[in-house]
């Protein structure tokens, strides 16, 4: 699937995420943020290995982390 930044309210959803983050004192990097606002505004599970979109679960989107560990080799 292809996402573009101004489909939808991902730029809304950036916002509340900016917001969130900044009220907690927790940011991340600017690029999470568009994957973590994408990945809400499609209804998508983040599949990830970067433990900093644990901040955003459950509240903003669905967040499944996988350990770099147990992942197979060339994976």
């Amino acid at each position: 699937m292809i996402v573009q930044v101004g489909q939808g309210k991902i730029v809304e959803r950036y916002g509340a995420i900016a917001a969130f983050l900044e009220a907690t004192g927790q940011p991340i990097q600017q690029n999470d943020m568009w994957i973590a606002a994408s990945a809400a505004e499609t209804a998508s599970v983040l599949l990830t290995t970067d433990r900093d979109f644990e901040r955003l679960h459950p509240t903003h989107v669905e967040v499944e982390w996988l350990d770099p560990g147990a992942l197979p080799k060339g994976a």
